[in-house]
């Protein structure tokens, strides 16, 4: 089985009497697109930190293509794209000096790629980047990371700022990277949507510790929702079956959430006068609330 991209051994992460990481395991497979979840203050930006180097876990160790993060190591951070959650754009100088600034930096810059996304992404080339919106900086800053033909790719909150068109096309152009070039994509994003969307593998982090990693098609197979209409009023009390939660109704009209055996939960909901029983599909947000919700 091929060397994970990314591998995070028991990575603990303290600030004073405050623990942003907890003991924080899991990796991320080669050309797979991994969504890294979690509310604020979860640990998101903490861990994306310590991957590039920008900070130092108080203990445990991360990987990035088999190497141990110790600080900034310019041959890993060459093969790394990245779009920090912050604008760390020079605000005097203008897109092309920004780009003319990096691009002696990687060998493998791509002149392509740069003239297409300057294209695409409508970015006015001679404006100084002070007066760019915050999408606009946002557009820049993926033309960066992606024109140096990354191996890995890690965003934090990249689609910030963007309007629904422009997020839209970013998506795809994550998406066509990964079918192109066979990189690997690592972000963060409180859009579940987006992540929805274009994500393979999804993480959940909460308090710093990892709370659930799952493929996407399994995460979604996993939890059932169901609407049910019975013949007649139904009290709550005679819905006390194992697996089978109430999540809103009373009387004849209930929403249940279905966990564990679920056949065993469907047989035993079937007892019951049922008029109209049918599947509600998931979201990534419902699951992702449910998944915050419990202690």
């Amino acid at each position: 089985m091929p060397e994970p991209v990314i591998k995070l051994e028991s990575v603990c992460k303290s600030y004073g009497n405050t623990k942003a990481l907890a003991n924080l395991t899991f990796s991320v497979e080669s050309q797979s697109i991994f969504g890294f979840l979690g509310p604020n203050g979860a640990g998101k930006s903490t861990t994306i930190k310590i991957l590039m180097g920008l900070r130092k876990s108080s203990s445990g160790q991360a990987f990035v293509f088999g190497n141990p993060i110790k600080g900034r190591n310019p041959a890993i951070l060459s093969r790394i794209g990245y779009v920090p959650e912050t604008d760390s754009l020079y605000p005097s100088f203008t897109a092309n000096q920004i780009i003319a600034t990096v691009k002696p930096y990687y060998p493998n810059w791509h002149i392509g790629l740069e003239k297409t996304y300057l294209e695409k992404f409508e970015l006015p080339q001679n404006k100084k980047i002070s007066e760019y919106s915050l999408g606009m900086k946002r557009k820049l800053q993926l033309l960066l990371a992606l024109c140096i033909r990354p191996e890995l790719l890690i965003m934090d909150e990249p689609t910030l700022g963007l309007d629904p068109i422009m997020r839209y096309k970013f998506l795809q152009t994550l998406v066509l990277e990964v079918a192109q070039s066979n990189i690997t994509i690592f972000f963060s994003s409180h859009n579940l949507s987006e992540v929805e969307r274009i994500c393979d593998t999804v993480a959940f982090i909460k308090n710093g510790q990892l709370i659930e990693l799952k493929k996407m098609e399994e995460l979604k197979k996993k939890g059932q929702r169901l609407r049910v209409v019975f013949q007649k009023d139904i009290p709550q009390s005679a819905l006390a079956i194992p697996g089978v939660e109430i999540l809103e109704g009373s009387g004849k009209h209930y929403i249940f959430s279905v966990s564990g055996d679920g056949a065993k939960a469907l047989e035993e909901l079937n007892k019951l006068p049922v008029f109209i029983m049918e599947d509600m599909d998931l979201s990534l947000e419902d699951i992702f609330v449910e998944k915050m919700e419990e202690k």
